[in-house]
């Protein structure tokens, strides 16, 4: 006689603790193919016609100013997506399935840029670049949301490496929390002051590029050893 609930734990694991840890480099490999096609994308925004008439080349680059803005702002936001993936990759040991999953939810915002990005660029000047610029600031609201999961779930999973105290995972959560709720507050503020929007989310993200406690010399890299399970 199979014993209740035999069954669902031979197939699942859904405890955290029963999940085995493993190392962060197919993740981070993953990530870097998908900010690599993402920023491709985003230059092919930009078109010339094939027949320029004289003295046109000019109007036609001015024309697409806000497209180049927009490219500007989406590669500023995938630019610190790669910078906080090394960064997350040198706090943890490894990751667990529920880390995992955090992790590529987090992803899915690198791969949404370019359509944001265009969304964004169409609609400057237009009654509804407002709701663009709402679109993009819950895009990075979303960002912040499954980061400050995953790091949270990292910490009281002891997913960290060896290096990350309390006070290390304290200085780096509060910032997430800060910024996550702030980007929260300008969804709802974009209806009425869309460009100081855009500019805070832009502000948000060069945060990412300020160099942290993480890129101190001398911060210990947490993945130089094997990646035991945590018990």
């Amino acid at each position: 006689m199979v014993q209740r609930g035999g069954i669902i734990r031979s197939l699942f694991t859904f405890r955290g603790s029963e999940q085995s840890v493993r190392a962060t480099e197919p993740l981070v490999i993953f990530t870097d193919a998908i900010l690599a096609i993402a920023a491709t994308v985003l230059v092919t925004q930009l078109t010339i016609p094939e027949n320029l008439k004289a003295n046109e080349l000019r109007h036609i680059l001015f024309s697409q100013w806000s497209t180049f803005v927009a490219i500007f702002v989406g590669y500023l936001f995938l630019a610190a997506s790669w910078l906080n993936t090394r960064r997350l990759r040198r706090m943890l040991r490894g990751v667990d399935h529920y880390a995992t999953v955090l992790y590529l939810m987090m992803i899915l915002t690198i791969a949404l840029i370019p359509f944001m990005m265009l969304l964004l660029a169409r609609t400057v000047g237009q009654p509804d670049f407002s709701v663009g610029v709402q679109v993009l600031a819950f895009l990075s609201f979303i960002d912040g949301v499954f980061a400050t999961w995953l790091l949270q779930y990292s910490a009281h999973r002891g997913l960290g490496g060896p290096h990350m105290t309390d006070q290390a995972w304290k200085e780096v959560l509060i910032p997430n929390y800060i910024l996550t709720a702030l980007d929260l507050i300008a969804i709802v503020v974009a209806h009425w002051l869309p460009w100081p929007v855009l500019i805070f989310i832009g502000a948000d993200w060069l945060y990412a590029l300020l160099p942290l406690f993480t890129d101190r010399v001398g911060f210990p890299n947490s993945q130089r050893g094997p990646v035991e399970p945590v018990p």
